[in-house]
């Protein structure tokens, strides 16, 4: 509607302007007309052309929007399912860290109750009378309770050696006597 009114407008200007112009004028202003005419309907065109791409990259945009805010809700998760998991985790750690220390505790006081002193590991060399199963024991008290082993343990190692060095000197001491 807009533009039939434009059209007439423009039409009755051109009228009005041919009766007053001489025949080259006219000429000449024919031909501008046809020109801005043309350059009307190339922008008309061109601008169909970039209302199209304009709702094309809109509906691009929003169907782009949409994804990416399905990916952001599906990162989310994944997120919130990965710290629960480290949350897991952290717990078990824990758990299995006080688990361990009540095992160090209790490992700690089984040796320390039955050989806690030099009379508990003298039990672990009781009807040893000669001096070379003195020295069998020693050595399988050494395998069994070696640090390096499941079941070792330094401290105790350190006080059957003491113990050791002891009953060894005692046998060998009583030897001397018994000659002497």
């Amino acid at each position: 509607m807009e533009e039939t009114l434009q059209i007439q407008e423009e039409d009755e200007i051109k009228k009005d302007m041919e009766q007053e112009l001489p025949c080259g004028e006219r000429e000449q202003l024919q031909a501008e007309w046809d020109r801005l005419l043309q350059e009307r309907q190339q922008l008309a065109r061109e601008r169909e052309q970039l209302e199209n791409e304009t709702a094309h990259l809109r509906s691009r945009f929003e169907e782009e929007r949409k994804q990416l805010k399905k990916d952001m809700l599906f990162f989310e998760k994944k997120m919130e399912i990965l710290k629960g998991g480290f949350a897991q985790l952290a717990s078990d750690r824990k758990a299995l860290e006080r688990e361990r220390i009540l095992l160090e505790e209790e490992r700690r006081n089984r040796h320390g109750s039955v050989c806690a002193d030099e009379d508990g590991i003298r039990l672990f060399f009781s009807g040893v009378s000669n001096p070379l199963t003195l020295k069998k024991r020693y050595r399988d008290l050494i395998k069994i309770f070696h640090p390096d082993n499941v079941c070792g343990d330094t401290e105790l190692l350190q006080r059957i050696n003491k113990v050791y060095e002891t009953l060894l000197e005692e046998v060998r001491w009583g030897r001397k006597q018994k000659k002497a």
